[in-house]
């Protein structure tokens, strides 16, 4: 993907659900940074907590079975930048998350992680 205009783009399909029904289909996107260890192996990068950058409400209350949700979410030029590591130093890395509510508040969540990177434009021919 890259952050001169393209989105990351997909869609999310509900084969089945038993119980409560889909209240809400969420999909974020998180910033992961990590850092050197301040012990003695200096080349162990520790995982920081994640930020979140952005939300999306894919859906608002229960989907039809078996049709596709459409996604489609454009990435923050001011806060995501492509995912970076200097060895030993630090790493900067993108996660996305999937998150279903359901009408009782039960939530689950999948984590997917993402490698952002920035394409050079293609110069047209003149």
């Amino acid at each position: 993907m890259s952050l001169r205009g393209l989105p990351l783009t997909g869609e999310l399909v509900v084969e089945e659900c038993e119980g409560a029904p889909v209240r809400s289909v969420e999909v974020q996107l998180l910033r992961v940074e990590s850092t050197s260890s301040a012990s003695s192996d200096s080349s162990v990068l520790v995982r920081r907590p994640a930020s979140e950058v952005q939300t999306l409400q894919a859906a608002d209350g229960d989907v039809a079975r078996n049709s596709p949700v459409p996604l489609h979410m454009a990435l923050p030029r001011r806060f995501a930048c492509e995912s970076t590591e200097v060895a030993g130093v630090f790493a900067v890395d993108f996660e996305i998350n999937v998150v279903v509510v359901f009408g009782d508040n039960f939530v689950v969540a999948e984590n997917i992680p993402i490698t952002v990177v920035r394409h050079e434009a293609k110069k047209q021919a003149e």
